[in-house]
């Protein structure tokens, strides 16, 4: 009896000494918190043991979705990005790793935040499934592609430009992907990345109509653009590589088609249908000033059935000629921002204008005694801006909805105009959008 007692005193003695002796990238400390580093990863509240690297942090959260954990496809990879590395896109954002046997996925950070010097987005990120480098994808569709459709629900309720931030465990050096409402960083994917099969020479015909669903012509000032999570948006590549090309069908009419040579069945885009002069060098000089479809971006989905060589038309609604007037029609716009109060504006965070008519880039304001002035001509008819401090929009002054909601200055002119933004500058010290009162009036 003595030498079984023993036996199993040593078996025990032999367990303690390798689980002393493992992992040592394994972070040892146990937890049973939020943000801890212990516990069996499924119960609320606790985490499990996550990697960490000398001088990075460790990003986890749980995963939830449709699809289980362990029928997830092979090709399917999650990626974050962030304040921490400028959010990277594509492969260069944070891919992330499932912990074996757990609900847990994990990556690092490329190096020592303490190094990052701009503070203001400290700790905001972003999570969205995607193709890994694995997929049978072009490498313009692996890693993280700004697609709503595959942020997790949690990430897809922050409207843009907001984004969730983190909560992160300084000592342990782990950062565990949190949202307001989701302090446990667990995230629901409703969609994943389909099955990488291909379509060829996939064609969309866009058409654009007025109320009464008559084709409208396009006016010989300007032509369409697609921008979208498929080609980079406007922030990347030329003006001929994103235009639409004429065409007509003799009962459908005019037509503006783009070409796709190579897309995945199932997949979906998101994207805007932009007027821009016909000339546009950049895609700076198509801007985003005469966007035709919309506030919200319009999704189209690549259907199997519709095979090789497909065509398919979609209405756009909307009269280009209104969008984009004829820009030799200019008018003269005054934007003035006055005080209601008695406070001055900081020296190091002057006024600017930022909106629609000056391709949303922040042009400062002439300070003219009490008041700082800003002038330009426009063709548009319908205005959108805020008067900024910094290129983040924190702080500026805005408009405020009938629902109480504080967004965008927004105005329809019909000819040259001034228009007063009155405020009172002491709420200028801080970083937040304000509400401002807005009075239009004619210009002689």
């Amino acid at each position: 009896m003595k030498k079984k007692l023993l036996l199993a005193a040593l078996a025990v003695l032999s367990v303690g000494m390798l689980a002393s002796c493992g992992d040592p990238t394994i972070n040892p400390n146990p937890g049973g918190e939020n943000g801890g580093n212990g516990g069996d990863g499924g119960t609320t509240g606790t985490v499990p043991q996550l990697p960490t690297e000398e001088g990075k942090i460790t990003l986890a959260f749980k995963y939830g979705g449709a699809t289980p954990i362990d029928e997830i496809p092979s090709y399917v990879g999650f990626f974050a990005t962030g304040w921490y590395n400028g959010f990277k896109e594509g492969l260069e954002a944070t891919p992330l790793t499932r912990l074996e046997g757990t609900d847990y996925f994990y990556g690092f950070t490329d190096d020592n935040l303490d190094t990052i010097e701009d503070k203001t987005q400290e700790n905001e990120y972003s999570l969205l499934a995607g193709y890994n480098a694995t997929a049978e994808v072009s490498d313009a569709e692996k890693g993280l592609v700004w697609n709503d459709g595959y942020k997790s629900t949690e990430i897809a309720a922050y409207a843009y430009p907001s984004n969730p931030t983190w909560t992160l465990d300084a000592e342990k050096n782990i950062a565990m992907l949190t949202t307001t409402d989701n302090p446990d960083a667990v995230h629901t994917f409703a969609t994943l990345p389909p099955e990488p099969i291909k379509l060829k020479n996939y064609k969309i015909r866009f058409q654009f109509k007025d109320a009464e669903g008559t084709v409208a012509d396009m006016p010989d000032w300007c032509v369409p653009y697609i921008a979208g999570s498929f080609n980079g948006w406007l922030d990347s590549g030329t003006p001929a590589e994103k235009a639409l090309v004429k065409g007509v069908d003799e009962k459908k009419g005019e037509y503006w088609e783009f070409t796709f040579e190579e897309v995945i069945a199932g997949s979906t885009i998101q994207f805007a249908i932009v007027l821009g002069p016909q000339d546009a060098a950049t895609c700076e000089d198509i801007g985003w000033a005469y966007k035709i479809s919309g506030e919200a971006n319009l999704e189209f989905t690549f259907m199997k059935y519709d095979g090789n060589d497909a065509v398919v038309y979609k209405n756009i609604d909307g009269v280009p000629s209104e969008v984009f007037p004829d820009p030799s029609a200019k008018k003269q716009l005054v934007i003035e921002l006055h005080n209601t109060g008695t406070a001055e504006l900081p020296v190091d965070n002057q006024p600017k204008v930022c909106g629609n008519f000056n391709n949303w880039t922040a042009n400062s304001m002439e300070k003219d005694g009490d008041i700082y002035t800003y002038s330009a001509e426009t063709a548009l008819n319908d205005l959108e801006f805020g008067v900024i401090g910094a290129d983040d929009w924190a702080p500026s002054f805005v408009q405020q909805s009938e629902d109480g909601n504080i967004g965008n200055i927004k105005l329809s002119i019909t000819g040259s105009s001034r228009i007063i933004v009155a405020a009172d500058w002491v709420l200028w010290a801080e970083p937040a959008k304000y509400a401002s009162t807005i009075t239009v009036e004619a210009l002689d």
